[in-house]
């Protein structure tokens, strides 16, 4: 404890409480402001206001917004530069927000993994102030947590699944998200606390609008209902029914008085708030908007409230004929009267926007692109014409229907991200246009000039609703990884640092006890540790025993695992796990991987029933004994073309049928089309089945592998079996059978002895692996083991339980000697060299956690920017390596063991 905590600790409750809450604004208030820059850059005073009670996060993060006041800009005693480290560290605390609500021993390691790279000498001092501190906590190594120098603000935990819409207040503070965890939640968008949570829909709330007098919220469901709320109350006024299916899009006039709302039962729906009554909104002669099997996924109104635009898919037969289109309807809300313009044959329109000056965006799916295009002369027209996009650099080839006159509108198109787009807007003025995509981005872009601003990356998955803040300065992102996320769309200057690439002192960061290789040359251009960012996720990660080698396993579209050499400072080789993919894209999981003792391969399993051996020194890669998995993926392969070949000879037998009796015009485009889509569905379906089935093989049949401390064996899990290979004939020994249902984790003890793995059935089996025979069983948890791990002298067993419990059980008196109780379950457990300590990962709540089985308490934890999905630990017993789903790879060292 430093000087101030000392005095504060000795005083009353009533004296902190007073002291703590008026100290930052006295001093501004009496331009003190050399003493208010000490005192909110000294650790202690921070760490007493986060914890204490009456106060906490965001208290603190307001009294650094005190500077802001105009009057202090010409004080005597104002310093821009120590200004900016108080921004820096009001931002990291920001960012952190959300992790510290929850866990507030993890101030130091937060402030640290955000600020080290900043070479200002109040931060530095601030860090080597938390550094000193006499607790025991895990110090990131390098500054591999977002930094407060980037676009992103804050995030918002607190939906339990994906959230699929957002809005904003007209007043700006009050953001309201629609989840598929079925609930609406209203949060403060300054301090991100969740207000309230409106339940009251059975399925998922596809799309929420504010009403612009900011008195109602409206919600649209897959229950196919709509609802207003009172914003004030929190309550429910009111359930619209009329849809027949899911209520995709919501859209309010400026007067508060409608709503319109977009459905999957092809309707566009009509809404008077006060009557609460609703009509389905008829289009012209040319439109089939209602009554067909279209799907209204998106909807917009003019700011005028005149015009009402959708985006919408129908067929239409001409009789010479026969189209699929995605297309825009626009209503003319005054008379009813309708016109379309065509976008793109056979692609998908997920949304739209438009602006004041009547520019419209629309977002492609499967081209993962957006266009604009101006609707002004349109609006001016008074007849009911249909208007085809002659965009020919994006349409080549489309036949163009002849069924009516049309007038061209010039689009202009932006390419930039690699997946779906799934929700456009323009800022205030008009001028630029965000996008968010299931590539798990947002874009800015500047449309006048065609150019990309801004690239946003935080999410870990798919970004589906974006809304700007009414002062056009902030974005509001919601994703599927469950969180919302606030970006500053402005680029601040004032808060870039000189050298912000630079590292503490080498002296600062790393104690005795900590081998230095793990610290990277800050100078280097590339391959350091704090610039290893990964695109994808890391799932899976092992370090060779000397701790030079590290490998790191990438999932989901890279498929690579790469290899680094710690001493050396790069990558060894990169292994496209893609190239012994089997041809479902689904089939290729997360990896398990082993290192050999004397470090000459690396066997992994890339869940294709096959165990591939790595050959670290030549780097040539072999392949263990293939199991069925292969003559499944023949089998489905040969069902197939047997499938293909059968619809073939149909399809010829009816051609050859309309040629005898001679059948043209609609009949045959209709029977042929009908052929198409049949023939279609069911190799979709054969496809489906038999990739579901062998998904669900792979699932059932491996989860993790292991290699003997001989080198000699290598143990692979296989469903309720476990199998014995030898490593250098590559040769299956023997099976092992006795557990009745999945056998999920395994460990082997130091002298090679005993094997140990855990189930699904709730137990853990003990086997004498050079028999192959079962000796023992252990039974106590109540749900399934997920992990467990051996102490380094070969006497205890550490197992983490789908329970919430990890439990420590004695090898040799065969059993348990006492529960460690969780409030998360664990997916993974690790054992300290020294046998002292475990650390267990829980992934889903995005935290690692460090054990003292000595006190039965948790003595360190860790939380990243979005969820944690592996650790390992070095031999020098203090540094962790955790792999984050953003493909960020941390490196903490435990401090304030002894």
């Amino acid at each position: 404890m430093g000087e101030f905590a000392d005095k504060l600790a000795a005083q009353s409750p009533a004296f902190q409480r007073a002291y703590l809450g008026s100290l930052a604004p006295s001093l501004v208030k009496s331009g003190k402001l050399e003493k208010y820059y000490k005192t909110l850059t000294d650790f202690d005073f921070i760490t007493a206001k986060i914890n204490y009670l009456e106060f906490g996060v965001q208290p603190l993060i307001d009294d650094y917004d005190l500077i802001d006041d105009v009057e202090i800009l010409t004080h005597p005693e104002y310093n821009a530069k120590t200004v900016k480290a108080l921004k820096l560290i009001q931002r990291a605390l920001d960012l952190s927000k959300h992790i510290l609500e929850r866990d507030k021993t993890q101030l130091a390691a937060q402030l640290w993994g955000r600020l080290q790279c900043f070479q200002l000498p109040e931060i530095q001092a601030m860090l080597v102030s938390a550094k000193q501190s006499e607790n025991t906590w895990l110090r990131p190594l390098a500054c591999s947590l977002a930094r407060p120098t980037g676009q992103l603000l804050r995030t918002f935990v607190g939906h339990g699944s994906e959230v699929k819409s957002v809005a904003i207040t007209p007043d700006g503070k009050q953001v309201i998200s629609g989840s598929s965890d079925n609930t609406i939640i209203i949060w403060d968008f300054k301090t991100g606390q969740k207000l309230f949570t409106l339940e009251g829909h059975t399925k998922p709330v596809i799309a929420v609008a504010v009403t612009p007098d900011g008195k109602r919220i409206v919600s649209g469901s897959e229950d196919t209902t709509l609802k207003v709320w009172d914003l004030y109350t929190a309550k429910e006024i009111c359930t619209l029914n009329g849809h027949t299916s899911v209520v995709n899009t919501l859209a309010i006039t400026s007067d508060s008085r409608k709503v319109i709302s977009g459905s999957e039962d092809a309707t566009l729906r009509v809404w008077n708030l006060k009557t609460r009554k609703g009509y389905c909104l008829k289009a012209g002669t040319n439109s089939i908007i209602e009554g067909g099997n279209d799907n209204v996924k998106a909807v917009s109104i003019t700011h005028d409230d005149k015009w009402v635009i959708s985006c919408w898919s129908f067929i239409r037969n001409d009789g010479e004929h026969f189209s699929s289109w995605e297309a825009i309807e626009i209503f003319n809300l005054e008379n009813i009267n309708s016109k379309t313009i065509k976008i793109n044959e056979g692609k998908n329109v997920n949304s739209l926007a438009i602006n004041k000056d009547n520019k419209l965006v629309v977002s492609y799916g499967e081209e993962a692109k957006i266009s604009i295009c101006n609707l002004e002369n349109l609006f001016k027209q008074e007849a009911n014409f249909n208007i085809i996009n002659l965009e020919s650099l994006q349409q080549k080839n489309i036949k163009f229907l002849n069924f009516h006159p049309f007038i061209p509108i010039e689009f202009i198109t932006f390419t930039g991200h690699t997946q779906q787009v799934k929700a456009v807007t323009f800022t205030q003025d008009g001028k630029r246009i965000i996008s968010a995509s299931e590539d798990k981005t947002l874009i800015v872009w500047d449309w006048e000039n065609n150019n990309k601003l801004l690239t946003l990356e935080a999410h870990t998955d798919s970004v589906n609703t974006i809304t700007l803040t009414p002062d056009g300065k902030h974005i509001i992102s919601g994703s599927s990884d469950k969180t919302l996320k606030v970006w500053n769309l402005e680029i601040e200057e004032e808060l870039n640092v000189t050298n912000s690439e630079q590292l503490l002192e080498i002296t600062d960061m790393v104690g005795e006890g900590c081998d230095r290789k793990f610290i990277f040359d800050s100078k280097a251009e590339k391959n350091i540790f704090h610039t290893i960012k990964f695109t994808d996720s890391v799932n899976a990660i092992n370090i060779t025993p000397d701790g030079t080698v590290m490998i790191s396993v990438l999932s989901n579209i890279n498929k690579n695992l790469k290899i680094y050499n710690l001493t050396e400072k790069q990558e060894i080789a990169t292994i496209n796990l893609k190239k012994n993919s089997v041809s479902n894209k689904n089939i290729l999981l997360v990896p398990s991987i082993a290192i050999t003792n004397n470090i000459k391969y690396l066997i992994y399993d890339i869940k294709k029933s096959i165990l591939s051996r790595y050959a670290l020194e030549s780097r040539k890669k072999t392949f263990f004994l293939n199991v069925p998995l292969f003559y499944l993926e023949a089998a489905k392969n040969s069902l197939l073309m047997f499938s293909l070949t059968v619809l073939i000879i149909v399809g010829y037998e009816i051609l050859e049928i309309f040629k005898e009796y001679k059948l043209t015009g609609d009949l045959f485009f209709m029977t042929f089309l009908i052929y198409l889509y049949i023939s279609g569905f069911l190799l979709f379906s054969i496809n489906d089945f038999c990739s579901t089935k062998l998904s669900s093989f792979v699932d059932k049949n491996f989860s993790s592998i292991i290699i003997s401390p001989d080198d000699e064996r290598v143990i692979s899990c296989y469903y309720k079996s476990l199998n014995v290979w030898n490593i250098k004939t590559k040769k299956k020994l023997f099976t092992l059978k006795g557990h009745t249902n999945r056998v999920t984790s395994i460990a082997i003890s130091p002298n090679g002895k005993y094997l140990i793995s855990g189930s699904v059935d709730k137990t853990l089996k003990v086997w004498n692996l050079k028999t192959g025979k079962e000796l023992f069983t252990l039974k106590g948890h109540n749900d399934r083991v997920t992990s467990v791990a051996v102490t380094a002298d070969g006497q205890q067993v550490i197992s983490a339980s789908k329970d919430k419990t990890l439990k420590i059980w004695d090898l040799e008196k065969r059993l348990e000697l006492f529960t460690l109780i969780d409030n998360k379950f664990a997916d993974t457990v690790v054992v300290t060299p020294n046998g002292k300590q475990v650390i267990s990962g829980s992934w889903l709540d995005n935290i690692i956690k460090v054990w003292d089985l000595e006190s039965k308490k948790v003595i360190a934890s860790f939380s990243g920017d979005s969820e944690l999905l592996c650790c390992t630990i070095v031999s020098d017993g203090v540094t962790i390596i955790v792999g984050e789903k953003s493909g960020r790879l941390h490196f903490l060292r435990l401090e304030g063991i002894k």
